[in-house]
C-alpha cells in the first residue's frame, strides 16, 4: 500500500503543484475551514479513506484530504463531494 500511495503523490506533484500548495497553505492558516469540515465528514465515512502516518489520504487519489478538502475547485474522484 505505501507504494501505491507514493507514486500517487510523485504523479499529483508533478500534475497539480500549485493546488497542492495551495491547500497546505490554507491548512496551514486555518482557511476554509467550513468547506474542509463539511468534506472531511462524508470522506470520514468513506471505504477509500485511510490514516496513513497521522494523515488522513484517499487511497484513490492519494490526496491528503486535510489539505484538499478546503480547496473549492477540488474534486471528489468517488463524486461523494
Amino acid at each position: 500500500m505505501e507504494c501505491r500511495i507514493l507514486k500517487k503523490w510523485i504523479v499529483g506533484i508533478f500534475t497539480k503543484p500549485i493546488a497542492i500548495l495551495r491547500g497546505i497553505y490554507y491548512n496551514i492558516t486555518k482557511q476554509h475551514q467550513d468547506l474542509a469540515s463539511k468534506r472531511l465528514d462524508i470522506c470520514y465515512k468513506c471505504d477509500h479513506c485511510i490514516l496513513y502516518n497521522r494523515h488522513l489520504i484517499c487511497e484513490e487519489c492519494g490526496c491528503i484530504l486535510n489539505n484538499k478538502t478546503r480547496l473549492e475547485n477540488e474534486k471528489c474522484l468517488m463524486n461523494k463531494w
